[in-house]
């Protein structure tokens, strides 16, 4: 009898793709941590993720947003940097 994934192998290549998102924002949501975690330290971060009982939906808002905020942390200061040379 053959498999499920033999009667259709677009299960199988579903699941491949699926798989492979499952990770690319796994790896995100780990860069985001990270990222959060080296802009305001990790023993803030343990804080922050310690207001979980008081206000748990915020919690990945507050991780992505200060994520973003590392991240971009770079693009500003070059931004800045030029901005502030042309005024010169």
């Amino acid at each position: 009898m053959p498999s499920p994934q033999e009667k259709s192998p677009r299960i199988g290549a579903v699941r491949a793709r699926a798989a492979a998102l499952w990770w690319r924002l796994n790896d995100a949501a780990a860069t985001l941590y990270v990222g959060a975690a080296s802009l305001i330290g990790f023993e803030a971060l343990a804080l922050v993720l310690g207001f979980t009982t008081a206000w748990p939906i915020f919690i990945p808002a507050a991780v992505g947003l200060l994520g973003v905020i590392y991240v971009c942390r770079r693009w500003l200061k070059v931004a800045l940097r030029g901005l502030h040379r042309q005024r010169r």
